[in-house]
């Protein structure tokens, strides 16, 4: 079985070949612009305060003071207790608070 032949090149391999030329005579033109841009006016790297770095390595003891907090107010959530007993004031579970809410406003849940 004989293949038809092949067809001719869309574009010659010597116009891609000048393509890639002008691409990286123009990356090494910018190289050299940004180089002497950049030159002797360039401000150093600034040094990291100790202060900021101490922040990041302080200790999980350190990292975790609020959970104590966290914990009481978890169990205040899902508890039923007084919170002003002389004016009959509670706390009740947030789960039976939204459905006492909904009860007394209509909704339904």
């Amino acid at each position: 079985m004989r293949h038809p032949p092949q067809e001719a090149d869309a574009i010659s391999g010597g116009f891609i070949a000048r393509i890639a030329l002008g691409v990286v005579t123009t990356m090494a033109v910018a190289l050299v612009v940004a180089y002497l841009l950049g030159g002797s006016h360039r401000q150093p790297i600034p040094v990291v305060p100790s202060d900021i770095n101490g922040i990041e390595m302080s200790s999980f003891a350190t990292e975790a003071q609020g959970l104590a907090e966290h914990y009481r107010e978890e169990r205040q959530l899902a508890t039923y207790g007084w919170i002003d007993r002389d004016k009959r004031v509670i706390h009740v579970p947030i789960d039976v608070a939204f459905d006492l809410w909904l009860a007394q406003h209509g909704g339904h849940r």
